[in-house]
C-alpha cells in the first residue's frame, strides 16, 4: 500500500510561524507534524510514501520518501498538487494533507475498511478549529 502526502502549500494563515518553513514542518509533541504522519503511515504498514512539496521545498527531506515538486503551488490548489503524483495512483493509495495529526491506529482502521473509497473525518472537529 502507498500513501501520497500533499505538502505544497504556504500555510499563510500561520504566519509568521511559516515564514521559513511549510506548516507540516512545525513542531508538535516534540517533532515535525510531517514526521508524525510518516511514523503513523509506516507503523500501519504503508511501504511507499510519496510527497508533493512546493513552498520551502528544500526544508522537507526524509529518507525513503519519493518526492514530486509543485513549483507552481502559488497558482493552483490542493487537487492540482495531488496530480503531480499521478503516476502513484496506479493502485490503492491513501491521500493525506500534510497538516493533520493522526496516529497509526487511525491508518490501520482506514486500511481495514474494504470500501472502494473511504474518508477519515473527526466528527468533533468544531471543538478544535479556531479559523
Amino acid at each position: 500500500m502507498k500513501a501520497i502526502i500533499i505538502a505544497a502549500g504556504m500555510g499563510s494563515r500561520l504566519n509568521p510561524l511559516t515564514n521559513d518553513k511549510p506548516k507540516c514542518m512545525l513542531e508538535f509533541k516534540g517533532k515535525a507534524l510531517l514526521q508524525h504522519q510518516i511514523d503513523a503511515l509506516r507503523g500501519a504498514g504503508i511501504d511507499r510514501i510519496a510527497l508533493i512539496k512546493g513552498y520551502k521545498k528544500e526544508v522537507i527531506n526524509y529518507p525513503d520518501v519519493i518526492y514530486y515538486i509543485n513549483d507552481n503551488y502559488q497558482n493552483n490548489n490542493i487537487l492540482h498538487s495531488l496530480f503531480y503524483a499521478e503516476k502513484e495512483m496506479d493502485d490503492e493509495f491513501i491521500a493525506a494533507y500534510s497538516d493533520i495529526y493522526y496516529d497509526k491506529n487511525i491508518v490501520k482502521r482506514l486500511l481495514d475498511n474494504k470500501e472502494d473509497i473511504s474518508i477519515v473525518v473527526d466528527i468533533d472537529w468544531r471543538g478544535y478549529y479556531k479559523g
